[in-house]
C-alpha cells in the first residue's frame, strides 16, 4: 500500500492502533479547518533497520520508509475513515505534511533512550511549524 515495503507495516499497525486511542482524538486531526495531519515518531533499533531517516532534509525526498508509511496512514485516513476534502476533512488550506510525515527525534527530546522501541502519534499544523503529542504512546512497533 502506498508504496510501502512489507517491513514498514508493524509501524503502520502501531500507528493506526495508537491513532485509534479515544484519548488521542483523531477527529480533531482529521476534521480540523487548520490543516493538521498526523505526524509519526518512531524511535528503535525497527528505525535503522527499515531505513527511516531522521536527520538532515527530514521532511524532504529521498527517503522511501518516511514516505511509504506517512502515505500509508494518511489513506487509511482517506479511505477508511472519508478524511477526504469537502466531506470529513474541512481544511481550508492543505499542506504537503498532509501527504506524508514521518520522524524520530520528538520521542529522543522528550527522554526516550535512542535504542528504546518506541511510537508516538500527534498532529501538527500547515507548514509543520507546530506539533502536539498527546503523552500516550502506542506498543512498540
Amino acid at each position: 500500500m502506498a508504496g510501502c515495503l512489507p517491513q514498514y507495516f508493524p509501524v503502520v499497525g502501531a500507528a493506526l492502533q495508537a491513532m485509534s486511542a479515544p484519548e488521542f482524538e483523531l477527529h480533531a486531526v482529521a476534521a480540523s479547518t487548520g490543516g493538521a495531519a498526523i505526524l509519526l515518531a518512531v524511535n528503535g533499533p525497527v528505525r535503522d533497520e527499515i531505513g527511516i531517516h531522521r536527520k538532515e532534509n527530514l521532511f524532504g525526498p529521498g527517503f522511501r520508509a518516511n514516505a511509504t508509511i506517512g502515505r500509508t496512514v494518511r489513506l487509511v485516513l482517506r479511505n477508511c475513515l472519508m478524511a477526504i476534502p469537502g466531506a470529513l476533512d474541512k481544511s481550508t488550506q492543505g499542506w504537503p505534511g498532509k501527504y506524508a510525515v514521518c520522524d524520530e527525534d520528538i520521542l529522543v527530546r522528550r527522554g526516550t533512550g535512542p535504542d528504546d522501541i518506541g511510537l508516538m502519534v500527534g498532529g501538527g499544523d500547515v507548514g509543520g511549524h507546530s506539533a502536539f503529542f498527546p503523552t500516550r504512546r502506542a506498543p512498540n512497533a
